[in-house]
């Protein structure tokens, strides 16, 4: 169990979910359907931290994203409000309740934004992307991220933390509709989640 765990762990600090300031919106309870929006992509991203890169894959379909790392695999389903990590090497999958901060990246609105300013365009991996500083409120405390939103997919190409030490980014994205398959647990996975995850 431990060794599931220290994967579990891996994916969760190696892939998306690494910023204090991209993910302070952790404390929320969920995300309230249709108050943000969602454009259907799949795309390869990189994350960026002070001394370390990494790569992975992300699904993005309405109400669901799927995240590959080489370590494991987390599915979030907001419609179900919950999030699944599967490690497929021991075929199995850890259970947790939904956290905001699982989807904010793909989103084109944060959950609690306050303030979206224009700051111009600029050119991410060869598309043309506005630019706007993005503040949006966490138990009464704002933060601030800056975001890139492709001009004419409307999909997010690149976000960071306000002082630049984080950074994720999308590369060679492809709009349209995924396989509502990925988004589901395989057959033959087992549920080891601990108890206190279990609801």
């Amino acid at each position: 169990m431990k060794k599931k765990n220290k994967c579990a762990a891996v994916l969760v600090s190696c892939s998306l979910f690494v910023s204090a300031g991209f993910l302070a919106a952790c404390n929320t309870s969920k995300i309230e359907k249709g108050k943000t929006a969602v454009k259907e992509f799949s795309a390869d991203i990189i994350t960026k931290t002070k001394n370390k890169v990494f790569r992975g894959k992300i699904f993005v379909s309405k109400d669901k994203v799927r995240i590959e790392t080489p370590e494991a695999t987390k599915i979030t389903r907001i419609d179900q409000n919950a999030e699944y990590t599967l490690l497929p090497k021991e075929k199995s999958y850890i259970k947790h309740v939904l956290k905001a901060e699982s989807s904010m990246i793909a989103l084109d609105r944060f959950p609690n934004e306050t303030q979206r300013v224009l700051l111009g365009s600029e050119v991410v991996g060869g598309a043309t992307a506005n630019k706007y500083k993005v503040s949006y409120s966490v138990n009464g405390k704002e933060q601030t991220v800056y975001q890139w939103i492709g001009a004419d997919t409307g999909v997010p190409l690149k976000i960071t933390s306000q002082d630049g030490t984080i950074m994720h980014q999308f590369e060679n994205i492809t709009t349209g509709t995924n396989s509502p398959d990925i988004y589901e647990i395989p057959s033959g996975y087992q549920d080891v989640s601990p108890r206190s995850f279990n609801w």
